[in-house]
């Protein structure tokens, strides 16, 4: 095994055969620490964080609404994700699964043809991958 990583030892489940039991392995940075725990926070402090992450939800689903209806342009959505962070952090994937004729499938399939990640945000797209995504669906909807 070499610097850095953990085996732990597998464990034996009750009517599994002997290739269903792996051992798993955990990555370990190079000082041997994983990392700090988050910082300690007040039963207020943490009521607002949760009261602000769930308006946060509210409004990205709202927008998702707004953009399945018509009433959102991509363009639009792409320009408002510049300047606001709650819309900036919302997932490629979720807002392609919001546009009108686009699913599931669809979504992640055109996300592979232009070589966005799964994980990919909209204040994180490129500007080629901008440009990938409005002229998809500028011709989609010109078709």
């Amino acid at each position: 095994m070499g610097t850095g990583t953990r085996v732990y030892a597998p464990s034996v489940l009750v009517g599994q055969s002997a290739p269903a039991v792996l051992a798993t392995r955990e990555r370990v940075p190079a000082g041997g620490s994983s990392m700090p725990p988050p910082p300690e926070l007040s039963v207020e402090q943490r009521r607002a964080a949760l009261a602000k992450a769930a308006e946060a939800r509210r409004r990205r689903a709202a927008i998702k609404e707004r953009l399945k209806n018509g009433q959102l342009s991509l363009g639009d959505l792409l320009v408002a994700g510049d300047r606001d962070e709650t819309v900036g952090k919302l997932k490629v994937v979720s807002m392609l699964e919001s546009m009108p004729q686009t699913g599931k499938v669809k979504a992640r399939r055109l996300m592979r043809e232009l070589d966005i990640a799964e994980s990919r945000r909209l204040r994180g797209l490129g500007p080629h991958q901008r440009r990938k995504l409005l002229d998809h669906f500028t011709v989609s909807a010109g078709s």
